[in-house]
């Protein structure tokens, strides 16, 4: 298991009736059924995954978010989200809303200019205002301080930005990366109508691309993709 582990939402395509379709007018698929999945950040290799069904909350004392990752992270906590996570020594970054618990309450009266920012440090948690295109707010339990850094890609934008922000997109690439590659190799066949269907095959590919991943981590030597068709 790698070190960077990812949690985010998924859009499986479906323009069907169904109580629990979502609407997300800045994704590509822009209706369907929404994942949450936890994914390995540099391979999008799956661990778990929650349909969501008009309910995100197992504890109603939890927000939604707080609901969610609390239950896909049983399978990977004691190896490595905010408090209630680090008892179980497991490091979280995220991107957050300025109202969010634990965030201090003057941030979002704070103006800065563009690369400023501002910070707090309790109870192992860092708290971080940053500006850039727009206010970044972000947590984390993993960084004591914003330890300003030049990007990958230092030759062509110099600009710096807090190590923990940076660590935070390149982690979250493990649920783009996943979605990139069941978009390049879908099971499903355009003819089903029934969500049924779809989510059964969905999670064909989720599974198919995994065993391709183990495959890959396996093998160290020359691989060879195989396309499949299924009649």
């Amino acid at each position: 298991m790698q070190e960077d582990i990812a949690t985010d939402e998924s859009l499986m395509n479906y323009k069907g009736h169904l109580s629990y379709k979502q609407f997300n007018p800045l994704e590509g698929t822009r209706f369907g059924i929404k994942f949450y999945k936890l994914c390995e950040s540099k391979s999008g290799y799956c661990y778990d995954f929650k349909i969501y069904i008009g309910n995100d909350k197992i504890n109603s004392s939890d927000s939604a978010s707080k609901s969610v990752i609390k239950e896909l992270s049983q399978s990977i906590l004691h190896k490595g989200l905010f408090k209630s996570l680090i008892n179980s020594k497991t490091n979280v970054v995220g991107i957050v809303r300025s109202n969010r618990n634990n965030m201090p309450k003057d941030f979002s009266k704070v103006k800065l200019k563009k690369g400023e920012y501002r910070m707090r440090n309790c109870n192992g948690i860092l708290a971080l205002k940053w500006e850039d295109k727009r206010d970044v707010y972000i947590l984390s339990s993993k960084h004591k301080t914003a330890e300003m850094i030049e990007p990958d890609k230092s030759r062509f934008n110099c600009t710096l930005k807090p190590k923990c922000v940076i660590e935070h997109n390149k982690g979250m690439i493990g649920i783009d990366r996943q979605d990139q590659m069941l978009a390049c190799f879908p099971v499903m066949r355009k003819c089903m109508k029934g969500y049924h269907q779809k989510v059964f095959f969905y999670l064909f590919d989720i599974a198919l691309f995994n065993s391709y991943i183990l495959f890959n981590k396996i093998n160290t030597g020359n691989i060879i993709m195989l396309n499949i068709e299924l009649k």
